[in-house]
Parts: structure tokens; sequence; C-alpha cells
């Protein structure tokens, strides 16, 4: 099983409709595996993953997309399957980063001034 990337470019025709289009073309990733039909190496479409823009945009949403998709498909990937699935896709468009989560008022200061800033 492989991954295998498809890219989707604006269909806008004229100046006009380009400039209204701010996402110029779409990755999408798809899930294939390679068979033999009549003796020809055929792909067979598993599942489609998720698609983003190529700038970067929504990265974090196509991650969410593919980890949904994967913890789906879990009956049919090993676990060996799906990290390859996922470094293959890392290594297209980058790790997902994890924000770092801080308690509420940590680090925070105090913006108030003057002799009622201590009560």
């Amino acid at each position: 099983m492989f991954v295998r990337w498809q890219i989707h470019r604006s269909q806008a025709l004229d100046h006009w409709h380009c400039k209204l289009n701010d996402e110029p073309a779409r990755f999408s990733a798809v899930l294939v595996e390679t068979v033999r039909v009549d003796g020809r190496p055929r792909q067979q479409h598993i599942a489609f993953l998720g698609s983003t823009t190529v700038n970067a945009k929504d990265h974090l949403g196509f991650w969410c997309q593919v980890t949904e998709r994967l913890d789906r498909l879990s009956n049919r990937l090993t676990p060996q399957d799906r990290k390859q699935i996922v470094a293959a896709i890392a290594k297209r468009l980058g790790r997902r980063r994890r924000r770092k989560r801080t308690s509420r008022g940590a680090g925070r200061r105090s913006t108030r001034s003057g002799p009622m800033s201590r009560i």
C-alpha cells in the first residue's frame, strides 16, 4: 500500500476569477494498493485520505482528516502500514505540529498600574 498524490489546479479561466481564487492548487492523498489484473499491475483505490492546499493553510485540518480515516481503516491496516503511510505524508507535507498547552494564567503579567493594582 502507498499514498498516491494528485494535484488539482484552479479551474478559473479568466483573470478576474483567478484573482478571487486564493487557492491555486490542492493536494489530494489517496491510499492505493497494487494488484495484478490479467498479468498487468493496476492500482486499486482503497480510501481517500484528504486534501489540503499547496500553501499549507489548512495542514492541521488535513492531519485530523487523515488520522480519522486511518482509524476507520484499522481493520485493514497493520500498525507498520500505518506508520509507513504517515511517514510518506509527512515527507511530502511536513510533520504534524502540536501546540503546547499552557495553564490559563501561566506567564501573564498584570496590566494594571497604580495604587489599586496590589489589591
